[in-house]
């Protein structure tokens, strides 16, 4: 299956979309669970999440997809989303944390889910296949890299700080689960959507995403 039918979703950061402030919302620790959103990395699902509270910013534009402060562990969506959602396949390390943001210029409050997506499909890539190159943050000179496994590329980004790993073409192995729903840590954290699910999103008229072509992945 070719990734023409595949797309990486994402909140823009707009000021159509976010207002002046170019944010969206600010996390409010609650009085029992101090630094409740601290809690929340990509490490682990919480069997007991924290009860989460935010506050929309004064001129954010309230969005049916909320922008989390941390982008690389997953997306802030309300009911309309979470019940779209719920029709398609994910990954089991997928969790959904109960959020209410208050919106001060009304005086009330709007239940949101914390789509929180742990893991991603680095291990299922085909090294052998797929192509890399390498970009230095100092110089921008760019070279192309070849790597067996994860292991390895992984190995290399850690020993090297200035040089930076991006996908040039990325093939999954055929063994890996289809999803509607993935991440993709490599360059940077991209979360792809199927066409499947980007054409339903549109079809409801879901505020505060976009997405754009992947011209780097195939299955």
């Amino acid at each position: 299956m070719n990734l023409q039918n595949y797309y990486e979703i994402y909140v823009p950061n707009e000021e159509e979309i976010a207002g002046e402030e170019l944010m969206q919302i600010r996390f409010i620790d609650t009085e029992d669970r101090k630094d409740s959103y601290r809690l929340i990395t990509g490490q682990a699902l919480l069997d007991n999440p924290p009860a989460l509270i935010a506050e929309f910013a004064e001129d954010a534009k309230i969005t049916n997809v909320v922008k989390p402060p941390n982008e690389t562990l997953g997306f802030i969506v309300d009911n309309k989303v979470k019940y779209i959602l719920d029709d398609f396949k994910f990954s089991n390390q997928t969790a959904f944390y109960q959020i209410k943001i208050v919106d001060r210029r009304q005086n009330h409050f709007i239940n949101y889910h914390f789509l929180h997506y742990v893991g991603n499909l680095n291990r299922s890539i085909d090294y052998e296949r797929s192509k890399f190159y390498v970009k230095n943050i100092l110089s921008n000179d760019k070279r192309e890299i070849k790597f067996t496994s994860d292991e390895e590329r992984k190995t290399f980004c850690s020993n090297n700080i200035i040089d930076k790993v991006f996908p040039e073409i990325i093939y999954l192995s055929n063994d890996h689960e289809s999803r509607d729903l993935f991440k993709i840590n490599i360059g940077r954290t991209s979360f792809i959507v199927s066409e499947s699910l980007k054409l339903s999103l549109e079809k409801s008229g879901v505020t505060g995403v976009a997405f754009r072509d992947v011209d780097y992945l195939t299955t």
